[in-house]
């Protein structure tokens, strides 16, 4: 009967350090850290790709409105020109004035022209950003949905091996005395019971004498350690 009660004494032991073991992994929840990092990323490349799809939007708007004054202005060169080339205006004086005109015009459609131009270069610029900002965001969903199963995963894993664990725990408590199950509770995780390895105590290491061992071997009473005091047990 001692022998059984040492027994479930040290499985009592080390099913105890398994629930602790699993409890602390669940108090970690070193995947909800995780998934807050992800999330985190996930909301700063919103951000990003919003920002980037305005500015996109507004370039667009620019570069139809600069498209439109491109085409008025050229539509103003060509009506200059005609009038300046058509021999009807004889005033010298007109015509100057025409000429000035014609080259100030011209400047203007070349300055919104290059602008056009270089708008359109910040456009195709944007249109590459806002694709790879797209497959970042599907990369950090991705990586953010797998984060979450995970963690559910592993939760739901955990959970069930601590209901495991406490349900061995409470059948491990059925067995044992009542009394060796309060010194054992007292102890608050510190071990109780320790076995006796190749001739020594296994939590100090002290040689155990063969009297004790024969003693022991008997299982009629509790035996402790000279030195560390812990209940000794032989198998």
């Amino acid at each position: 009967m001692m022998k059984e009660q040492l027994q479930a004494i040290l499985e009592l032991q080390q099913c105890d350090k398994e629930l602790k073991r699993v409890e602390k992994k669940l108090a970690q929840q070193e995947q909800v850290k995780e998934i807050f990092k992800h999330e985190k990323h996930k909301d700063k490349i919103d951000a990003k790709h919003a920002k980037t799809v305005d500015n996109l939007a507004k370039l667009e708007t620019n570069l139809s409105q600069l498209d439109l004054e491109v085409e008025q202005i050229s539509h103003k060169v060509k009506e200059l020109e005609e009038k300046l080339y058509s021999g009807e205006e004889p005033d010298s004086k007109n015509l100057i004035s025409l000429e000035e005109k014609l080259t100030e015009t011209k400047e203007s459609l070349e300055n919104k022209e290059s602008k056009y131009y270089i708008f359109l270069e910040e456009k195709d610029q944007l249109v590459k950003e806002v694709s790879m900002l797209k497959k970042e965001q599907q990369l950090v969903k991705a990586s953010l949905t797998k984060g979450i199963t995970n963690y559910k995963e592993e939760r739901k894993e955990l959970l069930g091996e601590k209901e495991r664990l406490q349900n061995n725990r409470n059948k491990l408590e059925e067995l044992i005395d009542k009394d060796l199950l309060t010194r054992y509770n007292q102890k608050q995780g510190d071990d109780l019971v320790v076995m006796v390895t190749n001739g020594n105590c296994s939590n100090c290491g002290v040689k155990v004498n063969f009297e004790m061992i024969r003693t022991l071997k008997k299982y009629e009473s509790l035996e402790r350690c000279e030195y560390c005091g812990k209940i000794l047990f032989f198998q």
